[in-house]
């Protein structure tokens, strides 16, 4: 071969790379003239799921022939023998009947015979194509997909502009194959924008980057800052039916309790030894039905900080009434049973549904009480530009600023109040941001089913709590929809991930960051996606405000008080 050919080879070897590079979307890396056993390969890509792909270029005036075709492929395969794929690339014009054969390597059909054993052997790997020899032909190919490629980008530049850029992506691509250089599929798109940016903004204009992928707070009035005051949430309690129907109960029950005027109890009855299991096997024992210490502080304090009540003196009196402590045999059949006259087990109904009825809007209180002592921070992520997909955004919190997760959301005592909740969408509802005029919700969030599940208990009745306490947690991971990490020194790292984005869309994270800080901090993020070269960081600054009084006791009090028909200040 004269050097002349060799030189022309090496031409077309160069425009053949450039055209697969820019037009080919699966591969991650690319080698021009590698380093293999035998050298008969002169490209090699890599695919992200580590697939090789080995190329041979040939270029000729004179046509080429079928055994010429077979040996070049024999090479490759013995040459490179774990490569995914071989590809010929015929630059020029085959002999007659040579098209057929090689469109019959294309349809690959099962009686198809090559005339070589290792061919027919990996025919599945094998492609031949067929380019003309014509390298202005092939220039403008490249020069029409550099201009597909950055008008894709948000780059309008005369035709003559992406020529040159062809030109000199052509050179940098034989410099590459000169020093055997690997080059990773970015460092080509970023060559082709920084061309761009540098030697063409006086015909574009100094903004041309077409997606801008950023992270801002909603601060209201359809604004986007990266400054905001943080505010904690204060939840709709009408949203959450269980407080409406608790706290019915409760004012029923203490206005029934507090009707019926019995003594204090005179008798003494000595208390048993407990079985260890916490269970009376056989053996009948009578106990005090008074409620001890520890329910009657626990009744007192709660109506006295949730309603402004304060039980009169006696209110806890039951008289003589005694309590049976169920065996194993009466516990199947009769549950608890107690001894006394009517008025003294009735009112101990009316304290003992109290006593449940104030302990479920406790773990009520306590849910909602560990939301709300967190910053509520509505942030959007927004894309400036062009269409984006397989969006990575990670927000970097400092490690001395408490965030709320599904690990340390308060999870209530209580099957029934975690059932009504979940029958609610209460975590949805609260947690989550919907959308409005300027920014959409968060497409993703998956709806979060569960089956029903009742204690098999002996000692408990309705909704297994242990079951009810995982879905409560899952239902919170769903609508978090992140992942944490802890392993890195200095700050905890939130993890989302957006499926797509649309030009000039701005979405809502799943649910609000909720962060605890009485002082001022900022929250630090970076941004990748399948279009955007380079990761895009910034940071957020936060001003916690210092809140008002909003006791969730008077809001309870003032929001039902009203619907409370047999509510009467003077009677209590």
């Amino acid at each position: 071969m004269s050097g002349r050919d060799s030189m022309r080879g090496y031409v077309f070897q160069t425009i053949v790379s450039v055209m697969k590079a820019l037009s080919n979307q699966g591969w991650e890396y690319v080698s021009i003239e590698p380093s293999t056993p035998e050298d008969k390969v002169d490209i090699i890509w890599a695919g992200i799921d580590e697939n090789l792909v080995c190329q041979q270029v040939k270029s000729s005036y004179k046509n080429f022939s079928k055994p010429d075709i077979v040996r070049w492929l024999e090479v490759m395969v013995k040459d490179v023998p774990t490569s995914t794929e071989y590809q010929l690339l015929l630059v020029g014009n085959v002999a007659t009947g040579v098209d057929t054969f090689i469109n019959d390597i294309r349809k690959k059909n099962a009686d198809f015979r090559t005339g070589s054993e290792l061919l027919d052997d990996n025919l599945s790997k094998i492609f031949v194509e067929l380019i003309p020899f014509q390298a202005e032909y092939l220039q403008d190919v490249i020069t029409n997909q550099v201009a597909k490629f950055l008008s894709d980008e948000g780059f309008q530049l005369p035709h003559g502009a992406y020529e040159l850029i062809a030109g000199g992506l052509i050179y940098q691509f034989f410099e590459f194959s000169i020093f055997e250089k690997k080059v990773h599929r970015t460092e080509v798109a970023e060559l082709l924008i920084d061309w761009a940016k540098r030697n063409y903004q006086k015909a574009f204009g100094a903004y041309t980057q077409s997606r801008n992928l950023l992270l801002s707070c909603y601060t209201g009035d359809g604004k986007l800052e990266e400054s905001m005051a943080g505010k904690s949430l204060t939840m709709d309690l009408s949203n959450i039916s269980y407080f409406y129907k608790g706290i019915r109960e409760v004012f029923a029950a203490f206005q029934e309790a507090v009707s019926y005027d019995l003594p204090a109890r005179k008798t003494v009855v000595p208390l048993p030894e407990r079985s260890p299991l916490g269970i009376n096997f056989m053996e009948l024992e009578i106990r005090s039905a008074e409620f001890d210490k520890d329910r009657k502080d626990f009744i007192s304090k709660r109506l006295r900080s949730y309603f402004n009540i304060e039980p009169p003196p006696g209110f806890f009196n039951v008289g003589e009434l005694n309590w049976i402590v169920p065996t194993l045999t009466t516990m199947l059949t009769f549950g608890n049973r107690y001894e006394g006259t009517d008025d003294e087990k009735k009112k101990n109904e009316h304290l003992r549904k109290l006593y449940f009825r104030l302990k479920e809007i406790d773990e009520l209180v306590k849910c909602i009480d560990c939301i709300e002592r967190y910053v509520a921070i509505p942030v959007a992520i927004q894309n400036m530009g062009s269409f984006d997909e397989d969006i990575k955004l990670e927000i970097k919190i400092p490690s001395d600023i408490e965030v709320l997760t599904a690990e340390n959301l308060y999870i209530p005592e209580d099957g029934d109040v975690l059932e009504s909740l979940m029958d609610d969408d209460f975590l949805f509802k609260n947690l989550g941001q919907p959308s409005n005029s300027t920014v959409s919700e968060y497409p993703d969030t998956m709806p979060f089913t569960y089956t029903k599940m009742p204690s098999f208990s002996l000692l408990q009745a309705g909704p297994d709590l242990n079951y009810m306490k995982k879905v409560f947690k899952r239902a919170a991971e769903n609508i978090l929809d992140n992942e944490v990490f802890t392993d890195r020194p200095g700050f905890t790292l939130l993890r989302y991930t957006f499926r797509k984005l649309n030009p000039h869309q701005s979405v809502f994270l799943p649910s609000y960051l909720f962060l605890k800080s009485k002082k001022p901090f900022n929250i630090e993020y970076s941004i990748t996606s399948k279009h955007t070269i380079k990761v895009t960081t910034g940071m957020l600054n936060i001003t916690p405000e210092v809140e008002v009084d909003k006791s969730i006791y008077k809001r309870l009090f003032q929001h039902y008080r009203s619907k409370i028909v047999d509510f009467d200040d003077e009677e209590i």
